[in-house]
């Protein structure tokens, strides 16, 4: 067989030429990045504000639109402040490493928020027609407001591991032993973890801390076993923060521990300390811990038992809300209870109303709504929060709520939906929007519909299929849900057109 030389193609790749750009910028995108439409292409940045002219790194090219990373402000914005945080973005000059977490530090935070306000009204003018009179106030958050926090671990050195935040666009860890939008009876705890040394830290995923009602909660997501060293440690290290904690001066203690406390609470302090852990901390044949809980977390008791938890988050009408450590929660629980509330009063409920809650979760707005008399469903795609939320109805007594295990991107979940025949819709979606459940049910008898979303684009085209439907926008505002970060959470009301 003839053989026909084919020289080999040449691999190398060729070596990447950064481009840097000086761009204008006008507006803002609803992800809260700012948009150049006057360069050719498009630029769009993060880190640059409206009335800004900055140099940009383009980091993606499109083809009509540059992405990039603003690397030096060269006409800042009147909005645009120094960052807080040594660690946020913002600061453009050599600094301590970056952590990922607040994107939107460099803005002042109420100009911010009604940034991305106007932002959202102008799309929803652009798009509908609908006038800017809709919108309210946002409403701001207090500048600590996380009640969880998630903290990384780098271990590749075991005798110095880092516990702390991911860096920005790394899997560096910072390791910040202070954060300023953390709740304070979660800061002690925080300070103390981040200084330990622990050798078997490369055998944890992650750490994370939670406040709940029952005080502060401490998960050790374990990758392997971890040897019985280890749970002298952490008693050790409950030891310490009990003392912090029980001291006065600390100033950390909720106002419900504080008069649970008393003079000598050192007792009180240590009852409301919770170390979790899952099923892989635990080695078969480690027989000094029991492990009794029926979930794949447990709670480790003084007498060396892994329990099943037992948290709850506080919620409008004095409510308790059940919460697993692994399920998803509200972090700012000020701008939840707002929005609880607030979803209450729009919805306007009387006595023969029949609400419907889509992506109910835990209860968190089923509960309160049942508290006022009126029968309410609601519906879940996560069974195990379902199992919470009718556990955490029958336990206080609400009997006219109840709730059912569906996946609301399917439709065989609509019979059950509209055998309750609901006259009132509240619905909390993922950013996925609630496009599908909306365009295939029946909504000709609803009256009412609180819809809060976390996910302005996904928003926008609900709000579209409700317009087709005969609804008409009456109220609509921002909430700062995620403080200093581009996230945008909203809260509208809409009400069938007469």
């Amino acid at each position: 067989m003839a053989q026909i030389f084919k020289p080999k193609k040449n691999t190398k790749r060729k070596a990447h030429t950064p481009t840097q750009v000086s761009s204008s910028f006008t507006a803002m995108t609803l992800h809260s990045q700012a948009i150049d439409r006057d360069h050719e292409p498009v630029v769009i940045a993060n880190g640059a504000l409206p009335g800004e002219t900055c140099q940009v790194n383009i980091t993606q090219k499109r083809k009509n639109v540059w992405l990039g990373d603003v690397s030096k402000v060269l006409e800042p914005a009147t909005i645009r402040k120094v960052p807080d945080c040594p660690h946020a973005l913002g600061h453009f000059a050599a600094q301590t490493p970056r952590c990922g977490g607040c994107q939107f530090a460099y803005v002042d935070a109420e100009a911010g928020l009604a940034l991305k306000q106007d932002t959202l009204s102008q799309a929803l003018t652009r798009e509908y027609g609908i006038s800017k009179e809709v919108w309210t106030p946002p409403v701001a958050s207090p500048e600590a407001y996380r009640r969880k926090v998630r903290l990384a671990i780098d271990a590749r050195n075991a005798n110095a591991p880092k516990i702390g935040f991911r860096q920005a666009q790394s899997k560096a860890v910072v390791p910040i032993d202070h954060c300023r939008v953390v709740i304070p009876e979660l800061q002690d705890a925080l300070s103390l973890l981040t200084q330990q040394t622990w050798t078997w830290l490369n055998k944890v995923g992650h750490i994370e801390l939670l406040h709940v009602r029952e005080g502060i909660v401490v998960v050790f997501h374990a990758a392997k076993p971890l040897p019985l060293q280890a749970f002298k440690e952490m008693s050790y290290w409950r030891t310490q923060l009990r003392e912090k904690l029980a001291n006065p001066s600390s100033m950390r203690l909720s106002t419900s521990q504080q008069s649970t406390a008393g003079t000598t609470s050192e007792e009180a302090v240590e009852d409301s300390i919770h170390f979790v852990i899952n099923r892989k901390a635990l080695d078969v044949s480690n027989a000094a811990i029991t492990w009794l809980s029926s979930q794949n977390y447990g709670v480790l008791e003084q007498s060396s038992q892994c329990v099943t938890p037992a948290f709850t988050l506080s919620s409008a009408n004095d409510l308790a809300i059940p919460v697993q450590v692994d399920d998803f929660m509200q972090v700012n629980s000020v701008v939840n209870t707002h929005m609880v509330s607030a979803a209450i009063t729009a919805l306007a409920l009387a006595a023969e109303d029949r609400v419907l809650d889509l992506f109910c979760g835990s209860g968190n707005f089923t509960l309160p709504i049942a508290s006022t008399g009126v029968s309410v469903l609601g519906v879940e795609g996560v069974a195990s929060m379902v199992d919470q939320a009718n556990a955490a109805a029958l336990s206080q007594g609400l009997t006219n709520a109840s709730f059912i295990h569906a996946d609301l991107t399917e439709l065989n979940v609509i019979p059950a939906i509209q055998s309750l025949a609901p006259n009132k819709l509240l619905l909390d979606p993922a950013r996925q929007g609630a496009h599908t459940i909306l365009a295939n049910m029946d909504l000709s008898a609803i009256e009412r519909i609180v819809y809060v979303s976390c996910q302005p684009q996904t928003w926008l085209t609900d709000i579209g299929v409700l317009l087709d439907s005969g609804f008409v926008l009456k109220q609509a505002y921002c909430m700062d849900m995620f403080r200093e970060t581009t996230h945008t959470e909203l809260f509208s009301v809409l009400v069938k057109s007469a």
